[in-house]
């Protein structure tokens, strides 16, 4: 599975106005990176760092693309609707953009122009009412198409049944970090929402022995349980989890998390960089918390708004070292006390609504830019002084140096991989 791409939100801090990236947790979601592909595989059931997303091809599907016995259905479609070639889609929606290649399924739409927000008197998105321009980038190369708005939700599917298509809040990438649109496929069995184990497989053979339901989940090589498929087609929560698990948590499996939840697990960014050491339990979709109930941060947490749709992460204080899973068994950056309650988004709401513990390795120094340091990620009054220092050596570095991040004080153990 791919990574998510990276989210670009506007940010302030005091009365200043910043551009903020989102930064790689796990390569995020989970943490948060580039742009990558933008094509979802059926069931857009995990977002965990590891990320489920498909090709990256997004360009109208060419006639020849499709087996013929596809095409044989003549009824045009408009826009928004399903389609597996640009022939079934009407002169609104002449193009058909591919939204998995294995079923050959794709979304009636067109080119548009996007908004440009510093014109707030004018909106320049020229897309049909209930629609947005969404952008899609492959190779360095931005595409534009509208796309329809949605509000998710896990009683009803908003989105035109013959798109096979779900309001997914990880779709908020494609758009403001806010606005959600009907494009991620939807699951139609448990199996599209699977809930990893930790034992590793070749094919559903070697899952025999995990339970009886068990099967091979491909994209990640990890046994695993069929999860919730709702009537929306998102996945929800499901019953296998731990149900005293608490976001933050080391984990080794979905299993060890809350049954509203899943394991971000520990991987590499690079022969020597680390990530999600020792895993890390999480909650998605939190920042629709007013439509999905069902996702609300838990006490001990908050929603972390860069990541497409919010990762609930465990609060901390940044002047206390033990708030942050900093003990004997962990290394040097592996996780700090971030104040992203400090930055506003666009939208106005802040980051996060108090400060969290996150993985050291998706916070960058580069990635703040020349207009934000370190430091505002730890305040004025932060003890630990959280500033850029080499993610090996844990010296002080150079903002511009990439394998700077920001980091505080309160190393336990040594520092590397």
């Amino acid at each position: 599975m791919r990574s998510p791409p990276v989210p670009r939100c506007r940010a302030r801090i005091g009365q200043r106005r910043f551009h903020v990236l989102a930064f790689r947790t796990e390569t995020l979601l989970f943490a948060l990176l580039a742009l990558a592909s933008c094509t979802a595989t059926p069931g857009a059931g995990r977002d965990s760092g590891t990320g489920d997303q498909g090709t990256t091809d997004i360009l109208p599907i060419a006639t020849d693309l499709r087996p013929a016995d596809l095409a044989s259905d003549a009824t045009t479609r408009t826009i928004g609707h399903g389609c597996v070639s640009r022939e079934q889609c009407g002169d609104d929606a002449p193009l058909c953009l591919l939204l998995d290649r294995r079923s050959y399924r794709g979304l009636c739409s067109r080119t548009c122009t996007a908004d440009d927000p510093t014109t707030p008197v004018l909106n320049e998105d020229d897309c049909p009412t209930d629609f947005i321009c969404a952008a899609f980038e492959s190779a360095g190369t931005v595409s534009r198409y509208c796309l329809q708005r949605c509000e998710p939700s896990l009683k009803a599917n908003p989105c035109d049944p013959s798109s096979q298509t779900t309001c997914d809040p990880r779709s908020t990438q494609l758009g403001d970090n806010v606005q959600p649109v009907c494009w991620r496929l939807a699951c139609t069995s448990g199996r599209d929402c699977p809930v990893l184990e930790a034992a590793t497989c070749g094919g559903d053979a070697d899952c025999s022995t995990v339970a009886a339901d068990a099967f091979c989940e491909p994209s990640t090589g990890r046994c695993a349980r069929p999860g919730n498929c709702t009537p929306g087609g998102i996945c929800g929560p499901h019953q296998l989890g731990k149900q005293d698990a608490e976001v933050g948590a080391p984990c080794y499996s979905d299993r060890d998390c809350p049954n509203n939840g899943y394991c971000l697990l520990e991987g590499k960014l690079g022969p020597r960089a680390p990530y999600n050491r020792g895993g890390y339990c999480t909650v998605p979709n939190c920042a629709f918390a007013s439509v999905l109930p069902e996702f609300a941060c838990p006490r001990g947490s908050t929603c972390h708004r860069l990541f497409y749709g919010g990762l609930c992460h465990s609060v901390c204080d940044p002047s206390n070292a033990a708030s942050c899973r900093n003990h004997d068994g962990d290394r040097g950056g592996d996780y700090e006390c971030y104040a992203w309650n400090n930055l506003l988004l666009r939208s106005g709401d802040p980051v996060s609504s108090q400060p969290l513990c996150q993985p050291a390795t998706s916070v960058g120094c580069m990635d703040l830019g020349g207009k934000l340091s370190c430091s505002d990620l730890g305040g004025p009054m932060n003890p630990t002084r959280m500033r850029c220092r080499d993610r090996y050596s844990g010296l002080d570095t150079d903002q511009t140096n990439a394998n700077g991040v920001c980091l505080d004080d309160t190393a336990s153990g040594p520092f590397g991989g």
